[in-house]
């Protein structure tokens, strides 16, 4: 019987509870608290759903290797027996917070002058860092000593970085190395503490870590700096739409009972206002903290307009799933209270960021005037705050809502079932996700709009890539997978696999069929050395040189090689580099949100053939045809599909087909050994020539294709250039005759190719003249055009990198670079004169003014590739966060710029550090790229 949509999943909640009772264990010296310890991992382990249904109360998916103990506390735990948190654990999270209840605060007075105002390592600490998480962390917490396991656990909530390490991804430290300075100041102590071992000895414990008086003090002063913690972390944050106010308004509220006049004011006792609080919250809500949070999340804010007379009017909402005896609640607030401009009558999106709740629906709101009642729809959104002058429970007060059936399709992230980041938590990366998504002090959830229903994350198996992205309706259940597809490869799997082309593989099925096939790489690329490439063949001649025809990844250089090498096989490969797991997340996150709201003419086929069969397809095709079978293998090996030969041969010149080939053939002919005599192909012919019998064999004359190779292999023995005799078989010329052609030199051909060879074209300005010198005496690949300007009438610095070879040329590679510095300028500009809730509004601007700076008329938008270089992106944002100005929005805004470029403009980003010889090692990379891999389809006129 399949699990219903409404069914509690329990194997986070499973893992907290049993995490909890294993440090209540620990604390008490008693030795269950390996027994939790090993509860907890096993259902960590298990990838499927932990739930009970309904109708039987069977419960299912609990792994078989609990002991008793641990399986009957689960139970417990399930059935509602057993608390998820154990009598006397202090929580260390706010999730954990709101499991148990809690009493008043019991933090101790501080004194009011406070040294660490002035402190210079407050001025260091960026927001969202190591520190300013761990710190905030405590504030947090109800207890000031935590496990590193804990504590890790509770600042990843306020951590735009990873805090555990991870070698397997190339991060040898995570942001949890800020202890060591946090314990360098005398803000936290790092003690080792005692527990009862297995055998039942006193042994070495963990290590703990504990916040010193120094702490609290130093936790005010950040708080002060960043005022903004408090309030993103204890209520849920509303991304508006574009109209929405960027100012707050505090307005005074009571609970009016139905039958009082609307206009009358009415203020509730303490007393009253309190068991009216606990009648409409009920049982489960005890905690004075949960009570402010619970109505904080029932309000949002706007801008208000009214433009009647009358000094009061009221506002009257309803929510279904409350009970019946707290709905009719209605709200009277007089005009002087409200803020100006509240248009009458109003519907308002309500942002309900409860456990049980994970989406924005429309709510109705009526607007009851003594003269006039009426409502009308609109999206704006209403925020009415609570003002707390004497006492937080004085005037508080409770609207309650009625949620509207809605038709707006939800961003559905699928992820493969395959992909994770460690074999012992598989559901860690869709927790993550989600957390990121749905949870108030997610990343992505600061920046969602609120008309948009707050997307999911579900696990299924894809047939290409690792992530993907669909829309579901709700009324009709429909499903449609948007054309966009991720495939995440950390630095590290990246280069051990990239030996074998695994990546490259992955990469074309992608690009066959999605209109956006985008690589994720995350790591660190300056240690892309201090990995080695899987399965090196020792029996390979060893050689100094390079072969371009590899795929091995084995420095800096050849990784943006590799880059070039996809951006230049196909306009629909993209590149995402991120630093660490959170980066990938948000980066995946905001690339969803962006593909969302995109038109997108067709969808992406949800099951497509594996690589193996597309790569053999077109190799039998073409060794049927008579091309011999060593140069078969190798376009098929590069290009992947017969679709893909197809689109090459439709987008070159018809002039330039003959030759679009060379690039791809030329380094392997010369290894490729044709008889036994051990000659190669170049001695029966020039590699020009193998490229026009490749096109001619194509597009054959003859009926039955098959019926060269029998002719072929009975003259091949005849001709000096067996390339020239297949191309005339296959034009259905006589074997006679074919034979002649193939005994004629073509002289004009073979003085062309010496006069003309190979050569990438660089125009530039004198800025780059320093990285391609025009006047050096050696002969280079490259030929540098210097130009006054900027060439092709660009903003940004450019540099235009062409292919010539002959007498055909290759369409354009453009590369802008970008300062880091200057993407937060330009986010911080556009955050202070539009609002600072619009953040959907204020990506999309910046990225059509990059774009715009990156555009020019003589590019063609099909056919030229253009690459935005950033350089220094990640310090740049890293300074930018110690300042008092800096908000927790700018990094997924960030994303979300990027996430523009890429899907809405069909720009390529690729991130650089910000070092002397960084550009330089870059655009001489893709220069080379263009050299080896850049196809010349077109006849210089």
């Amino acid at each position: 019987m399949p699990r219903g949509k409404d069914t509690k999943v329990w194997n986070e909640d499973l893992v907290t509870a049993l995490s909890s009772r294993e440090e209540l264990s620990r604390q008490q010296f008693s030795q269950r608290q390996y027994l939790w310890r090993d509860g907890a991992t096993a259902i960590a382990l298990i990838r499927k759903d932990i739930y009970q249904y309904k109708s039987s109360g069977k419960i299912v998916g609990l792994p078989r290797n609990l002991t008793k103990s641990v399986e009957d506390e689960c139970r417990a735990i399930i059935e509602g027996t057993s608390p998820i948190l154990p009598v006397g654990y202090v929580p260390t999270t706010l999730e954990e917070r709101k499991m148990v209840v809690l009493g008043g605060s019991s933090a101790s007075d501080v004194t009011k002058i406070n040294p660490y105002h002035k402190d210079p390592y407050l001025n260091k600490i960026k927001m969202r860092g190591g520190s300013y998480s761990i710190l905030i962390a405590f504030h947090f917490s109800q207890t000031k000593t935590m496990t590193k396991s804990q504590l890790c656990t509770a600042a990843q909530n306020f951590c735009d970085e990873e805090m555990e390490p991870n070698f397997y991804s190339g991060r040898s430290y995570g942001a949890w190395s800020s202890k060591k300075t946090l314990v360098k100041h005398g803000l936290i102590k790092e003690s080792r503490s005692m527990q009862m071992g297995r055998m039942g000895h006193m042994c070495n414990g963990v290590f703990e870590y504990t916040l010193t008086e120094n702490g609290v003090l130093f936790n005010q002063a950040l708080l002060k700096k960043f005022p903004q913690t408090t309030s993103s972390s204890s209520s849920s944050i509303v991304s508006h739409t574009p109209k929405a106010s960027i100012k707050t308004h505090q307005i005074k509220l009571c609970i009016e009972p139905c039958s009082i006049n609307p206009t009358t004011k009415i203020f509730e006792t303490k007393s009253e206002g309190k068991n009216d609080i606990n009648k409409c919250l009920g049982s489960k809500y005890k905690s004075k903290n949960e009570k402010k949070s619970i109505i904080e999340d029932w309000l949002s804010s706007s801008e208000i307009e009214n433009d009647s007379d009358d000094d009061s009017f009221e506002l009257s909402f309803k929510h279904l799933n409350k009970p019946n005896y707290i709905r009719d609640k209605k709200v009277t607030v007089s005009k002087e209270q409200l803020p100006p401009k509240i248009k009458i009558p109003d519907v308002i999106d309500l942002m309900d960021s409860s456990d049980d709740e994970s989406e924005s629906d429309p709510v109705l709101a009526e607007i009851y005037h003594p003269r006039k009642t009426c409502s009308t729809t609109d999206r704006e959104v209403l925020r009415l705050l609570i003002s707390r002058e004497n006492n937080p429970e004085n005037h508080q007060s409770i609207i309650e809502t009625e949620k509207l059936p809605s038709t707006t399709p939800k961003l559905v992230i699928i992820i493969d079932n395959r992909e994770r980041n460690r074999n012992a938590t598989p559901r860690h990366m869709r927790m993550e996700l989600t957390r990121h998504l749905s949870k108030t002090t997610g990343p992505i959830r600061q920046v969602w709009p609120s008309h948009l229903p707050i997307g999911e994350v579900e696990e299924t198996q894809l047939n290409y890539g690792d992530f993907a992205f669909a829309m579901k309706g709700k009324q009709l259940g429909t499903t449609r997978r948007l054309p966009v597809s991720i495939e995440r490869k950390r630095l590290s799997d990246l280069v051990q696999r990239s030996h074998q082309a695994d990546h490259w593989k992955q990469l074309q099925r992608m690009r066959d069929c999605c209109e956006h096939a985008i690589l994720l790489i995350e790591g660190n690329t300056k240690k892309v050395s201090n990995f080695s490439s899987y399965d090196n063949i020792e029996s390979e001649v060893e050689s100094e040189s390079w072969n371009p025809d590899h795929h091995t990844i084995d420095d800096e250089h050849a990784f943006y090689r590799f880059v070039a090498r996809g951006i230049l096989s196909s306009a629909s490969l993209k590149i995402l580099q991120t630093k660490d797991e959170q980066a990938s997340y948000r980066s995946i996150g905001a690339t969803g949100l962006v593909a969302s709201l995109l038109p997108w003419e067709k969808d992406a086929p949800k099951t497509v053939p594996y690589t193996k069969v597309t790569v053999n397809k077109l190799y039998n095709k073409l060794k049927t045809r008579g091309i011999p079978w060593q140069i078969a293998r190798r376009i098929s090996e590069e290009l992947g599909s017969i679709e893909q030969l197809d689109r090459i041969y439709e987008h070159c010149d018809g002039r330039a087909r003959t030759a679009v080939l060379v690039p791809i053939i030329k380094e392997s002919c010369s290894g490729m050994i044709e008889t036994a005599d051990s000659r190669s192909l170049l001695q029966y012919g020039q590699v020009e020539t193998w490229s026009a019998a490749i096109y001619s064999a194509w597009y054959t004359k003859l009926y039955d294709p098959s019926q060269v190779v029998g002719m072929y292999e009975e003259y091949k023995f005849f001709a000096n250039d067996r390339a020239q005799l297949l191309t005339a078989l296959h034009r259905g010329k006589t074997t006679e005759r074919a034979v002649q052609e193939s005994n004629i030199k073509d002289e004009i051909s073979l003085r062309e190719i010496n006069n003309f060879p190979r050569r990438v074209r660089i125009e530039s300005c004198s800025d780059f003249l320093t990285i391609f010198p025009s006047e050096i005496e050696t002969e280079t690949f490259y030929r540098t055009v210097c130009v006054e300007e900027n060439p092709l009438g660009m903003i940004l610095p450019t540099i235009v990198m062409q292919t010539t070879y002959c007498s055909f040329q290759s369409d354009k590679l453009v590369v802008c670079v970008l300062e880091g510095s200057d993407i937060f300028q330009r986010i911080q500009d556009a955050a202070t004169s539009q609002s600072a809730h619009d953040f959907i509004e204020i990506s999309r601007t910046v990225a059509e003014q990059i774009n715009l700076e990156c555009s020019s008329f003589l590019l063609s938008p099909k056919n030229d590739r253009k690459v935005l270089l950033i350089r220094g992106l990640g310090p740049a944002m890293n300074a930018a966060a110690k300042g008092f100005t800096y908000r927790a929005e700018y990094k997924i805004l960030t994303d979300l710029i990027i996430a523009e470029l890429m899907l809405r403009h069909k720009l390529v980003v690729v991130h650089a550090y910000r070092l002397a010889n960084d550009l330089e090692m870059i655009l001489r990379e893709f220069a080379m790229g263009c050299f080896y891999y850049q196809l010349t389809n077109r006849k210089i006129r």
